[in-house]
């Protein structure tokens, strides 16, 4: 995403604390909504937020809430993270399918941003994968003015936790960028370490720099099941 211009006074606590509570009532509700879904909520942290392959923030926290039908089927959430300056919130809904080995997903995501790190976006989310290949193609539009319009395709292989990922901007902007790493769960947690190189189209276009980058980022997160707050709450109604 393309970062405002200046800085900003950065109120990470005080917007994450407003985060928490809108995840917590959410979680409540949806958790009671349905006793064939699973609710689960998430928090980490990055070494460095790079979303498609654009740095965004060193060192940044992040939680989400997540609504989905069992085995398959609708599914809703709720992400965020801080930026500089200011915080980024994704919503997020669609349905995924699988028959036999081939998993389909279709649905959109809206970003939104506080400090006016950026402009808000809204974008549809097209997905398959096929064993240890997965591919993923995203059309959306900025609420800039002139409006923008944007793709984005990436391809992913990962075996036994070790993936590569080719991943590409398109229509009104430009810029690619690759990505290699390990995902692992040791004692609870969720570990991703990931090599990660952008080309200098992609750097210069969002105004991230001069030339390409190149990072090794560390993310940790705990995801955690929120089903039984909601059957627990209408057990005793």
């Amino acid at each position: 995403m393309q970062g405002a211009c200046g800085k900003q006074p950065i109120r990470v606590q005080i917007i994450m604390k407003r985060v928490t509570r809108i995840l917590t009532t959410l979680a409540i509700a949806l958790a009671g909504a349905t006793a064939q879904a699973e609710v689960t909520g998430n928090i980490g942290w990055m070494s460095d937020y790079i979303f498609r392959g654009i740095p965004l923030a060193n060192s940044s926290a992040m939680l989400g809430l997540d609504w989905s039908q069992d085995e398959g089927g609708f599914y809703t959430g709720v992400w965020a993270a801080n930026v500089d300056p200011g915080a980024e919130m994704d919503f997020y809904g669609g349905y995924t399918g699988q028959v036999d080995d081939f998993s389909y997903g279709i649905g959109f995501t809206v970003y939104s941003f506080t400090e006016a790190f950026d402009e808000n976006a809204t974008e549809l989310n097209l997905s398959g994968s096929w064993k240890f290949l997965s591919l993923e193609a995203n059309f959306g539009q900025y609420d800039s003015n002139p409006q923008q319009d944007f793709s984005y395709f990436a391809v992913t292989l990962e075996q036994n936790g070790f993936y590569g990922m080719l991943g590409a901007w398109g229509a009104d902007f430009d810029g690619d960028y690759i990505k290699a790493g390990y995902r692992a769960e040791y004692l609870g947690l969720d570990f991703d370490a990931y090599y990660n190189y952008s080309n200098s189209d992609l750097i210069e276009f969002f105004g991230a720099g001069t030339g390409s980058d190149t990072s090794i980022v560390l993310t940790v997160s705990k995801s955690f099941s929120l089903s039984n707050i909601g059957r627990a709450s209408s057990a005793t109604e």
